[in-house]
């Protein structure tokens, strides 16, 4: 898919300038989800809440990956 190609250069780009951004790795969980590649999605989410253990997005979407991958 192009458009996952060109968010997933962009984040490539991103996270060398700003590794330590949360919001950018809860962004890529979405965009890997809408994908439907759900082992990247998962993966992403998992950092984000790393980083930010108070984001709710990231908890939600990772119930729905669980639910989803098993």
């Amino acid at each position: 898919n192009f458009r996952l190609q060109e968010i997933l250069e962009w984040h490539t780009a991103a996270f060398q300038e700003f590794p330590e951004d949360g919001n950018l790795h809860d962004s890529l969980g979405e965009a890997y989800f809408v994908a439907k590649n759900y082992t990247e999605s998962q993966k992403s989410y998992t950092k984000a809440l790393e980083m930010n253990p108070e984001n709710n997005n990231a908890k939600a979407y990772l119930e729905e990956l669980e639910k989803l991958m098993n």
